[in-house]
């Protein structure tokens, strides 16, 4: 089920783990790593629908 799907976060408060995703890439794009930044928001949209995603998927 959807619920099933979206619990690939077990066990973590959901939205500071995002945070704390952003945070980081913000961090990435600001010494440069745009490739790193890019992928680690395409990662936490990814996990957000809990869809495969170029080649992420979620852990069930």
């Amino acid at each position: 089920s959807v619920l099933e799907g979206y619990n690939c976060l077990r066990n973590i408060n959901i939205q500071e783990y995002y945070n704390t995703l952003w945070i980081i890439s913000e961090f990435l794009d600001k010494i440069g790593e745009k490739k790193g930044a890019v992928e680690l928001k395409q990662l936490i949209e990814c996990d957000k629908v809990c869809t495969k995603c170029k080649g992420i998927t979620c852990k069930q």
